[in-house]
Formats: structure tokens, C-alpha cells, sequence
């Protein structure tokens, strides 16, 4: 504690003042602090300096010192580590990047929203092959968090009293009572769920969004979205853009689930200006292994799901896997399409991984055909349809791994006499990586 204090004294002789942004980190970390016996010493060090030294450059250090030898409660007040790096695990899917993110992050400057005080700046991309990540640093101005309810309850007895149906105020009522409090979602390219524009081109992607609160006032936000070859053309840098983007409020419903919106709490505004940066993946694939498998499929009934690459790069292990499904008619099309998959390593230590489709295909009578045709196919027809998916596996990456053992899942729709339709869930055959052949 010595060595602090002389670090402190040394750094309060100059006259350097932090930004207010440093400022109401600290007090948001002091209000959010547990009060277990652990965070009430280190609560009082940091109330200490901020009363000494308010808001000068020594507080900023000091504070950031105790914060990040705190150990996890201390960070789980400030919701978010200091430098942006997504340890966080993504909101049902537990996506994480290993330890290198920030060495392979790319700085970007210049590229904000507004909506008067409020901001959405664009401060880094991650591109890599199937993936790019977008991190914001977004602050929201005092009157527009009023006017989004930021941080108040979705579900208020007027917005009930709104509904003229009994049986939707029941549930709502029921809604309410889980206390769901809103918070807002950046809507980029027009508000469209999965819109993305790739040097010009707009493409319907996978994406995910997660928000990390800072202070009252400021967020990290992380956009993720999952790209094809399509998409990408194999470029090494892409250009992406994002126009007519919007803010709106909606319930944080977290793992728990719930109605995300009701009116009367829905509110909604534009941000001013666009994004047009370039993301490069140069320096991933520069550091990235690629395995080709001689032969690792598994099979269920009229399916077969084949290991087609890996990808072992500085922040994930990557797999493709492309799966065929014959015999698809008007009956089963929609029968095994929620999959997912377990991840072990070869000490059988299971790993977090997310699965996302690509894209997908319907072929019949050697032609390709959209999804509607298929619900023409008969189910007594003598020809039926093959659907191909291709589907990656974003795996965490852990040191000194050799192996991976994935056991695929599928939600598969069965009928029975005592309970009519109903779903199951099947896990196939493993398939086995060895991550030692390169």
C-alpha cells in the first residue's frame, strides 16, 4: 500500500485533469460495488483517492490499478474490463475470444453516430474468415435515457391497462412480475435483423449484439456478424457501411426470456451519420493453421454432417461442417433443423462453442430450388429434395490442446399417440479432431 500512496503523491503534483467519461466510471463502480466483506476495503481505498484527488490523473491510474486487482467482483461492478476485450460470454451462446483479442483487434477513429448528445463511435473490427466483431463505445445523453426508460421497468400497470384482451393482460401482469427492466439495441442498416452491407452489397447475415454497461451514462457494445465466401469473396479487406441506423428500447431479458417489448414502453430514434470502414484480416490469416480432415462425418437416419475444415486461429478454433439431408419433402422439411453441438477437448473438459449456419440450398431433380417448392414436393413422391447446409462451430481456444471431440444435437419432431407432436432431442455419432495434423 506504501508504494500506492508514493505513486499517488508523485502523480498528484501535476496539475492533469482526467476526462468526466474516467470520472463516472469510478463513481459507477463505487455505487455498484458489493458489500461483501472482500469490496469493503477496497471500496473505502477507492473513495479515499477519489476524495483526495478528484478527478485528477492520479485517480484515473489508481483507480484502474484496485479495479483490475480487485479480482471478478470488483470488475463485474464496472460490467465490462477497462480495454474493451470481450471476456464476456455473448447472451446465449458463450462465445469467447482467447487472450490475444486485443493484439488482433484493429483501432478504427472517425466513425460516429449522433443523435444530439448522444453517441455510437466505432472504436475497433475483428475480421476473420466467417466472422467480423464491431466495438462501440456508446454514450447515451441524460435525456434521451428518460425518453428510452433505460434502466426502468418495460412493463408499468398503464401499459397494461392498454390492452383490451383479458387474456394478454393476465400476461402481461404475468411479464411484469419478473421485473424486466429495458435497456437499448442499435439498429444498424435500417433497423433489418440481420442486414449487413459488404463493399456495396447487402447480404442477410447472422449476428449477434451484446451491450456491457460502463457507467450511468456509457456502454460497450459489441456487433457480431457471420459471414459466407458469398459475402466476402475471399478478400482479404472488405468495405462495410451502415446507414439509416436507429436506437430503441427493449426489455433486457436476458437467459431468462421473456416478451421484449410492449406498447407504450416501445420508443425509437435515428442516429445522424453513417460508417463506411475497411476490416482486415490479414494479420489472423497470416497466424492461422488450417486442417483438412481425410474422413470425419457422422450419421442420423436420411442425415450426414462431414467435418470439411479447421481452423485454428489466434482467437478461436474454427470448424466448417457441411451437412446433407435427403429424402425432404412437404412433411419433414422443418424436422431436424435446430442443431447444435458439444465441444470436449481430450481430456474430455467440455468447451464453449456457438453454432451458426452459413447458408443453405434445396436440391431437386438435379436443380436448385427455394425453400416455398419444397412444400410442393409430396410426401409419397418417388423423387423428394436434398437439402445442403454449411454451418461453422466458433470453439474457445485453451493452451496446449491437441484434440477436440464435438457430439452434434439435433431437435428432432416426433408425433405419439398419447401427446401428439412433440420434439426430442438426439445427439449423434462424435466426430473426432485431431488437431496434431497439419
Amino acid at each position: 500500500m506504501k508504494d500506492i500512496e508514493k505513486v499517488l503523491q508523485r502523480a498528484n503534483a501535476e496539475d492533469k485533469r482526467i476526462p468526466q467519461k474516467v470520472h463516472n466510471k469510478i463513481e459507477y463502480a463505487l455505487k455498484n460495488l458489493d458489500t461483501n466483506e472482500e469490496n469493503k476495503g477496497i471500496k473505502s481505498i477507492i473513495q479515499t483517492i477519489k476524495n483526495s484527488w478528484i478527478r485528477k490523473f492520479a485517480t484515473a491510474i489508481t483507480s484502474i490499478i484496485i479495479v483490475l486487482t480487485g479480482g471478478v467482483t470488483v470488475c463485474a461492478a464496472l460490467r465490462g474490463s477497462i480495454d474493451g476485450k470481450p471476456v464476456f460470454e455473448w447472451i446465449s451462446s458463450g462465445i469467447k475470444f482467447s487472450d490475444e483479442y486485443s493484439e488482433y483487434k484493429e483501432a478504427v477513429n472517425g466513425q460516429k453516430l449522433k443523435h444530439g448528445e448522444t453517441t455510437v463511435e466505432l472504436v475497433s473490427t475483428i475480421y476473420d474468415e466467417n466472422y467480423v466483431l464491431l466495438e462501440f463505445d456508446v454514450h447515451v445523453s441524460q435525456e434521451d435515457k428518460e425518453y428510452l426508460r433505460l434502466g426502468e421497468n418495460m412493463i408499468e400497470d398503464e401499459f397494461i391497462e392498454l390492452k383490451e384482451n383479458e387474456s394478454q393482460k393476465d400476461l402481461l401482469i404475468q411479464e411484469k412480475e419478473k421485473g424486466i427492466k429495458n435497456i437499448f439495441y442499435v439498429g444498424f442498416n435500417g433497423n433489418m435483423e440481420n442486414s449487413i452491407i459488404v463493399d456495396g452489397n447487402s447480404y442477410c447475415a447472422g449476428k449477434l449484439q451484446t451491450l456491457t454497461q460502463i457507467s450511468d451514462y456509457e456502454y460497450k457494445l459489441y456487433q457480431m456478424y457471420f459471414l459466407t465466401q458469398d459475402m466476402t469473396k475471399g478478400n482479404d479487406e472488405i468495405t462495410l457501411t451502415f446507414r439509416n441506423n436507429v436506437i430503441r428500447n427493449q426489455g433486457d431479458t436476458g437467459k431468462n426470456g421473456g416478451i421484449a417489448n410492449v406498447p407504450g414502453n416501445y420508443r425509437i430514434f435515428e442516429l445522424d451519420g453513417k460508417i463506411n470502414v475497411k476490416a482486415s484480416k490479414k494479420r489472423i490469416s497470416e497466424n492461422t493453421e488450417i486442417i483438412i480432415p481425410e474422413f470425419n462425418e457422422s450419421r442420423y437416419k436420411d442425415m450426414t454432417q462431414k467435418v470439411e475444415k479447421i481452423r485454428i486461429t489466434p482467437l478461436h478454433i474454427i470448424v466448417t461442417v457441411s451437412i446433407q439431408i435427403d429424402n425432404i419433402d412437404s412433411k419433414n422439411v422443418n424436422n431436424m433443423l435446430n442443431r447444435e453441438a458439444k465441444v470436449f477437448d481430450e481430456n474430455g473438459i467440455e468447451l464453449t462453442s456457438y453454432t451458426s449456419e452459413l447458408n443453405e440450398n434445396f436440391v431437386y431433380k438435379g436443380k436448385e430450388i427455394d425453400e416455398d417448392d419444397v412444400y410442393d414436393i409430396k410426401s409419397n413422391a418417388t423423387e423428394k429434395a436434398t437439402m445442403n447446409i454449411s454451418e461453422i462451430i466458433i470453439i474457445e481456444r485453451t493452451e496446449n490442446m491437441n484434440g477436440l471431440k464435438i457430439i452434434p444435437t439435433i431437435s428432432e419432431q416426433i408425433w405419439t399417440k398419447d401427446s401428439g407432436n412433440g420434439t426430442r432431442q438426439v445427439e449423434l455419432e462424435a466426430l473426432n479432431i485431431d488437431l496434431t495434423k497439419k
